[in-house]
């Protein structure tokens, strides 16, 4: 099978999956990605071992099955929120801010006050994409930094969803510019922190005793600030740590996001930034799942 023909296979796969997760119920939906995300698990044991490996470098005390059921609750989860952005294509702003909550929103709006932007650091932990979209509608628009998808038809697709409230999206590749762009124009900046890139794209770092490869604008700070100042952005506070996460709640439940979110100032963190240290507030967004 040639890449071209592999591409059309995807995307074709994901135009069919869209036209009946659309009309399933949301609960239907993420079961049925977990139970997909499962049975993928048991046919790509080559990743299953290498995050089983991750697993033990992170949490020595575990035992092998621990680390095991988590790696494949790792596969279950994916499943879930691949499905739940096929299902979340095209939904209204009253359906996506009825799925989402938001803890600590108090500090994503004194950033934008202050009116220089923010840069949102966060991971691919929950359900990430109904994080940036349900932003986009509960504060102000953002801009969202991430790798184009190889497959362009399925890219078009994620753009199309991550720019649905508003939001715009840049390309990783080059991408300094366009974030000094929207800190100027007081835009929140998201960027994914998680992902072990290729050698050639970032700086090795120390991280649970080992040495991932990491994005070099996210590696090194200090450069990153000091770009930041000599552009002519205030860098201090110009930081935050969000992070989304999944939480069950019963329809129709008034629900105060704060007593079922992590509290937002366990987020806070000691950064080196410019030579300094300086305080980093957080953001969290839950996801509803019914």
């Amino acid at each position: 099978m040639t890449r071209e023909q592999r591409f059309r296979l995807e995307a074709g796969a994901a135009s069919a999956l869209t036209l009946v997760v659309r009309w399933l119920p949301r609960r239907l939906v993420l079961g049925l990605g977990r139970a997909l995300g499962g049975v993928y698990a048991r046919f790509d044991r080559r990743h299953v071992a290498v995050a089983t490996e991750n697993l033990r470098h992170a949490f020595p005390d575990w035992d092998d099955a621990r680390r095991l059921r988590t790696a494949l609750g790792v596969y279950r989860h994916f499943g879930a929120v691949i499905l739940d952005l096929l299902w979340l294509q095209d939904r209204s702003r009253e359906e996506i801010l009825g799925i989402v909550a938001f803890a600590g929103g108090e500090h994503v709006e004194a950033a934008l006050a202050r009116g220089r932007g923010f840069i949102c650091a966060t991971g691919h932990i929950g359900n990430w994409e109904a994080h940036a979209v349900g932003h986009g509608y509960a504060f102000a628009t953002a801009a969202v930094v991430g790798r184009p998808l190889d497959n362009p038809a399925l890219d078009a697709r994620l753009v199309r969803l991550r720019s649905s409230s508003g939001n715009a999206v840049v390309s990783k590749r080059r991408a300094l510019p366009d974030i000094l762009r929207f800190l100027r124009a007081n835009k929140a900046v998201a960027i994914l922190m998680d992902q072990n890139v290729q050698e050639d794209d970032g700086i090795f770092v120390t991280f649970l005793g080992r040495g991932p490869a990491t994005p070099q604008e996210r590696g090194k700070w200090n450069k990153g600030i000091k770009a930041l100042r000599d552009a002519g952005v205030d860098a201090d506070g110009v930081l935050m740590l969000c992070h989304a996460a999944r939480k069950r709640w019963s329809k129709g439940l008034d629900i105060n996001p704060q007593s079922i979110a992590t509290n937002a100032s366990s987020l806070a963190t000691r950064v080196r930034g410019a030579g300094a240290g300086c305080e980093v507030p957080g953001c969290s967004c839950l996801s509803r799942e019914p």
